[in-house]
């Protein structure tokens, strides 16, 4: 049986907010859950966006502990765009603290 949660390497992630690319990095981690899609993670020193902790927080029996984060770019802000396992669960220690973003709360991610 393949295991729930798998956590890889990846070459470099990039994160957009209109002409702002606030994240670009080369030391990206993907996080594949069960039948979910791939969710990508940034060590939050990469970030280069203003952080705060949003209202959202949660345990997941699979992952840990997570909170929500709300992400300001320049003069924008956007409520709930990211989040961080802050207590993880065995299988994802290797993202603790790291930031994944929401897909369709910034312009671009991109992954190579």
């Amino acid at each position: 049986m393949l295991e729930y949660i798998r956590i890889l390497s990846v070459k470099r992630i990039r994160v957009r907010v209109g002409t702002e690319t606030f994240v670009d990095s080369t030391r990206g981690m993907v996080l594949y859950e069960g039948i979910q899609p791939p969710r990508y993670y940034v060590p939050r020193e990469d970030v280069k966006a203003a952080l705060a902790d949003g209202v959202d927080v949660a345990l997941c029996q699979h992952k840990g502990r997570w909170k929500g984060l709300d992400v300001t770019v320049g003069d924008r802000k956007i409520s709930g765009a990211a989040w961080t396992i802050y207590d993880p669960a065995r299988a994802t220690e290797a993202v603790k603290d790291f930031v994944a973003f929401h897909a369709n709360k910034v312009d671009a991610l991109v992954v190579d």
